[in-house]
């Protein structure tokens, strides 16, 4: 629950029941743990935290966890991202949100909220990064898994997903938080969600606290979900990526085709002006 996320005396308790959750999902035998975003609760550098990177190494599984490090130390900006744990104890950050919500989230940058920032009228402080993390996860096989992150609200945004695909990713995953915006936005964003697997072709694992949690096919089947407000782990199969779709391959540039085809005909009809025929003929 928000009144429970981020507060020090709540980290040990947090912290606990994921793990918990985590070693349910581990007997398994995932290829991948996930956790949800901003799920560790510690500022953590750029090279992750060495306790996520221990986690993975008792357990043998990667794991990808949402943190919250400070963007400046003289400001409370912060990124939003993910890190990536590995079973050799290493871990690091694998991406950042890239399109946070305006004002709620979204740090002042541009010209006329700098200074309301500064003023303290300016609400959001999560810092946008450059582009969507795309990383290479070792599976137990030896072979390497690329998947492309979409941090929350980035799942929301069809070029991201298609870059991600353009960029070698076979699997989407979104680490998500439905706790502030209620049951009724998680489920619509949880819906919206399902699209981008439908156009990338890519199998889609949608990881969110309070839920609904996901694991989506590459046709946007749904082939396990956790709902919202449960208390659980689960460990699916998904299938593998389709071939690059029709979006994948060209963009909007097919909806903006088939949206200007009938403006055709009736350019053709216009520019159509034959001759009245004169009386008596």
């Amino acid at each position: 629950p928000p009144a429970e996320r981020h507060r020090a005396e709540r980290f040990d308790a947090n912290l606990a029941r994921l793990i918990a959750l985590s070693e349910e999902a581990v007997e398994r035998a995932p290829a991948l743990v996930v956790w949800p975003e901003s799920a560790f609760e510690r500022t953590a550098g750029a090279g992750g935290d060495p306790f996520l990177g221990a986690i993975a190494n008792v357990r043998g599984v990667p794991l990808l966890a949402g943190l919250r490090p400070p963007a400046d130390a003289a400001a409370p900006l912060r990124w939003n991202p993910v890190a990536l744990a590995l079973p050799g104890g290493t871990s690091r950050i694998a991406g950042d949100k890239v399109r946070p919500v305006p004002l709620y989230e979204r740090a002042a940058d541009f010209r006329l909220a700098r200074p309301l920032a500064r003023a303290g009228w300016w609400p959001g402080a999560v810092v946008a990064a450059d582009a969507p993390g795309l990383i290479e996860v070792p599976l137990a096989d030896g072979r390497a898994l690329r998947v492309g992150l979409l941090l929350c609200i980035d799942a929301a945004h069809p070029d991201l997903a298609r870059d991600l695909r353009g960029g070698g990713a076979l699997l989407l995953v979104t680490p998500a938080t439905g706790a502030e915006s209620g049951p009724g936005a998680a489920r619509q964003h949880a819906a919206i969600a399902r699209l981008r697997a439908i156009e990338t072709g890519l199998p889609l694992l949608r990881v969110a606290n309070t839920g609904p949690s996901q694991w989506i096919d590459p046709l946007g089947r749904e082939v396990l979900r956790l709902e919202h407000g449960a208390i659980a782990s689960a460990v699916a199969t998904l299938p593998a990526a389709l071939a690059p779709t029709p979006f994948a391959r060209g963009g909007q540039a097919l909806a903006w085709s088939l949206l200007t085809l009938p403006l055709f005909p009736a350019l053709a009809r216009r520019g159509f002006n034959p001759q009245r025929p004169q009386q008596g003929e």
